[in-house]
């Protein structure tokens, strides 16, 4: 996957997208990376989130 897929910053992932490039790529393996991207982001959006909300709370 490291092929296809860039992380920045330690939690945002893309795939990694070069128009002349793209007809190579196997449809499948495109579609997984995309979609392996859209779940690493999501959980990390989600995970921001959750430690947002429990710094907020007073214990």
């Amino acid at each position: 996957m490291a092929e296809y897929v860039d992380i920045y910053g330690g939690n945002h992932a893309m795939f990694k997208f070069i128009y002349y490039w793209d007809k190579y790529v196997n449809p499948e393996t495109k579609k997984r990376c995309q979609n392996w991207c859209s779940h690493f982001n999501y959980a990390n959006e989600a995970l921001k989130m959750i430690k947002q909300v429990k710094s907020e709370v007073i214990y």
